[in-house]
């Protein structure tokens, strides 16, 4: 048996999306030395003339071979000794807080992991009232009266649709003066992924106010991307969108909903928890050719 459902985000059709909407990242098929299984992909970005920097999964997110556990050891092997090449600068690969022996067949090579943090809400077993009664009171306050509003929920169907998301988004990025890391075309080239990825928005009066991105890999739904107008936060559309969101997940018959990491942010920790979730650890795995180190630190880029 497989000791996951195939990884969407090393799949070849999830990579080639990502390859179309961001230019600069080309897919990488990498050998997996089995007999039977899905193919492995990354996404790759060149640093210097010749030399490759991948991602499994692109920007991140979570990679895994479909495979028996007992063949972990085997694949990981195979996939590592293609990495594992001259013109290849570094690799990362991010490995899911519940497939601790894809963890152990990469710490068995001699990769050590880094611990990356997320929150999640387990759902095995558990029917949504039980879920709606791990939020706090606040959390059910607000999803109720976001319910009982004129607020509409609908997923994006139409390039309009996702364009009209991608205004509420940058909107945002600019109030909030940041750097807009994804172009709309990522978002397009996404949402064709119809069994795989929905873009959820929250509408008032037929205007977006809030929207989310939620990736369905395997048995876990990962809220990956979200945006609101913060003219509309007293409608409370995005505890709308999110509660959407679990109900799709539960109805997928997924076993966790996965809110993301919080990055140290205390304020938004602390309202993944109001949601119920627990805080669990990824593992993240790096490794970095040994060819090309002193090199960049010469450079003065450290590893």
């Amino acid at each position: 048996m497989p000791i996951t459902y195939p990884g969407l985000f090393s799949s070849q059709a999830f990579t080639r999306a990502w390859a179309e909407g961001m230019p600069a990242e080309r897919v990488v098929h990498i050998p997996t030395q089995q007999s039977v299984g899905e193919s492995f992909y990354g996404v790759a970005r060149r640093k210097f003339p010749g030399l490759w920097v991948t991602s499994l999964g692109p920007a991140g997110l979570y990679a895994a071979p479909n495979c028996a556990e007992a063949d972990l050891p085997k694949v990981v092997a195979g996939i590592l000794s293609h990495l594992r090449r001259v013109n290849q600068l570094k690799f990362t690969w991010t490995v899911r807080f519940d497939q601790p022996a894809l963890a152990r067949a990469l710490i068995a090579t001699g990769l050590l992991p880094q611990k990356t943090a997320t929150h999640v809400i387990f759902l095995r077993g558990k029917s949504y009232e039980e879920i709606f009664g791990g939020f706090t009171k606040t959390i059910r306050y607000q999803v109720r009266k976001a319910r009982q509003s004129d607020l509409v929920v609908r997923e994006a169907v139409t390039p309009q649709d996702v364009a009209d998301y991608y205004a509420v988004h940058q909107k945002l990025v600019t109030l909030k003066d940041r750097a807009n890391p994804y172009l709309l075309e990522l978002f397009l080239a996404l949402c064709k992924l119809k069994q795989n990825v929905r873009l959820l928005m929250v509408e008032r009066q037929q205007r977006i106010i809030a929207g989310g991105v939620f990736l369905l890999d395997g048995e876990s739904v990962l809220y990956w991307h979200g945006a609101a107008d913060r003219e509309a936060d007293s409608a409370y559309p995005t505890s709308l969108l999110i509660d959407e969101a679990i109900r799709w997940a539960i109805s997928c018959g997924c076993t966790s909903f996965n809110l993301g990491a919080s990055g140290g942010i205390k304020n938004l920790a602390d309202f993944k928890s109001y949601w119920g979730a627990e805080m669990v650890e990824n593992w993240k795995f790096q490794w970095v050719n040994p060819l090309w180190k002193p090199a960049l630190k010469l450079l003065g880029r450290g590893e």
